[in-house]
């Protein structure tokens, strides 16, 4: 769904060669990221939905079985040439913006021809894949939960909207679209109660949507691991600058703000339940691979392999970045890494932290941010300055029961940050 285009150093878009067929253009998308963009991997992930083509609008891309065999094939001879040195690995991203958004599939044979905006089929689907030998991972991509801050709008695009009739919201299109994101109202109690929601008969209620979050965790938990919390903006990066697409510039009075997806989506999820770790994907609506964005999604895997990429996916050994070197590593109890799952009755746990970059020597600051499985809130617990290599750090467990700690870690000079994946604590 993107444009084979890519601006010169004076922001003028010139028109990129990508071959005749769409097996070219992703070889041309894989050889530029590894050639070009430094990347060790790239999953490239075209649109799909079901047979019958895309239902919204904006999202008029959907690829067809053929294409998709296609990229299977490419990604599998580009792996095979780079010799050890990156990996393509072929993906896809299933659904539409208001069907309930999308989601990345990674780690499986079939192309997902899914009827759109049926989550509870999609993950039957995936079922039956397993049954049949893949092991598919799923990422949940650009969320669009709540309203930004002191937003006194009802209109846009946010999916959940509490304490009023949502008959107040002015657009009936916007109307239909609420609670339904990464498939909410596919499941019940949601499936049964939204559609008096929408009518006006009742308001909406956070009892009822606490059990949909259950249900569809409950649906999704063998398979999703990932949850996107660093925007891509694709559709504005278009040169070759590796720009922080975090940092937006307001036009009118020039002042730079940070803008991710951690302390409002990703929180909400990981309170409701999901264990998934953070990413940074670009979202190329350009053919800048690598190259227009410095964000950055770190796996730590034993080898530069598929396979081994995707078993560390898996174990949810990932972190986002901002920036392309960032080296990041942490441990509970010097034997639980990031993505995994401690059991102690102790009050507290060590955690031991590794920060290298190999174009930055300064001190970094490092905030420990914890949250309880069922609470109502991600807390900052701790924030220090530490220096590069192995430090140690600890977090109180005041009470028992199922917690989660996460770091987010900010180098002060170039104003980079990156965020680890949750280590899941349970206090007996």
């Amino acid at each position: 769904d993107g444009h084979a285009q890519r601006a010169d150093e004076t922001g003028t878009l010139q028109d990129v060669d990508l071959g005749a067929t769409p097996g070219e253009a992703f070889r041309t998308a894989f050889e530029y990221a590894r050639d070009r963009g430094g990347m060790d991997f790239l999953a490239l992930s075209p649109h799909t939905t079901a047979e019958g083509g895309a239902v919204d609008p904006s999202d008029n891309a959907n690829m067809s079985k053929d294409q998709w065999g296609q990229m299977v094939l490419v990604a599998h001879d580009v792996t095979r040439a780079s010799e050890g040195a990156f990996v393509a690995i072929p993906s896809m991203e299933w659904n539409t913006n208001s069907a309930g958004n999308h989601v990345t599939v990674l780690g499986t044979a079939e192309l997902a021809k899914i009827e759109t905006g049926r989550y509870d089929r999609f993950y039957a689907a995936l079922n039956q894949r397993e049954r049949e030998g893949d092991h598919p991972l799923v990422s949940m991509c650009h969320p669009r939960t709540f309203r930004s801050a002191g937003n006194p709008s009802l209109d846009g695009n946010w999916d959940q909207i509490f304490d009023v009739t949502l008959t107040d919201i002015p657009s009936a299109a916007d109307r239909s679209k609420k609670f339904n994101d990464y498939g909410l109202d596919d499941f019940e109690p949601m499936r049964t109660q939204l559609p008096r929601w929408i009518a006006g008969e009742v308001m909406p209620d956070r009892a009822v949507v606490s059990d949909g979050l259950a249900a569809l965790q409950a649906a999704g938990s063998s398979y999703v691991r990932l949850f996107e919390v660093l925007v891509g903006r694709g559709t504005d990066i278009k040169g070759e600058l590796r720009e922080n697409a975090s940092l937006m510039v307001d036009r009118t009075t020039g002042q730079v703000t940070r803008f991710t997806r951690v302390h409002s989506d990703w929180d909400y999820y990981l309170l409701a339940g999901f264990q998934t770790a953070p990413t940074a994907p670009h979202d190329n609506h350009y053919a800048n691979w690598g190259t227009g964005h410095s964000t950055r999604t770190g796996v730590i895997a034993e080898s530069l392999t598929e396979a081994s990429l995707l078993a560390a996916i898996d174990q949810r050994a990932v972190y986002a970045s901002e920036d392309e070197q960032l080296v990041v590593r942490l441990y509970a109890d010097d034997r639980v890494p990031m993505g995994g799952t401690l059991v102690t009755r102790a009050s507290s746990a060590a955690l031991s932290v590794y920060l290298e970059d190999s174009d930055y020597s300064g001190d970094y600051e490092v905030a420990i941010f914890a949250g309880t499985i069922g609470g109502d809130a991600v807390t900052e617990v701790s924030r220090q300055t530490v220096a590069a290599g192995w430090q140690a750090l600890s977090v109180d467990l005041p009470t028992t029961g199922a917690h989660f700690v996460y770091l987010e870690i900010l180098e002060p000079g170039p104003n980079r940050m990156a965020w680890s994946a949750p280590i899941w604590i349970t206090r007996s």
